[in-house]
């Protein structure tokens, strides 16, 4: 989980610069108020897509396919349909 907390943390700082400081910029929808924003969404979205994999890694136990019995034919047995 280490990733998602460094992308977290980083969204964090994005998040600071927007509001406090370039908030104005972001009120204007001008480029930088912008690309903070989609910087910033990106990040939360990639840290849950990247959270969400590794707790299912985690959680879901990986079993290998049972190898296919041989059945044995049954030759004495007359069929269903005629």
């Amino acid at each position: 989980m280490r990733a998602p907390v460094a992308l977290v943390l980083i969204a964090c700082f994005v998040t600071v610069l927007e509001f406090p400081l370039y908030f104005a910029n972001v009120v204007a929808s001008d480029g930088l108020g912008l690309t903070l924003l989609f910087l910033r969404n990106g990040l939360l979205v990639a840290a849950t897509l990247l959270a969400a994999r590794t707790l299912w890694r985690a959680t879901v136990p990986r079993t290998v396919p049972a190898p296919a019995s041989a059945q044995p034919t049954r030759t004495d047995e007359t069929p269903v349909s005629s």
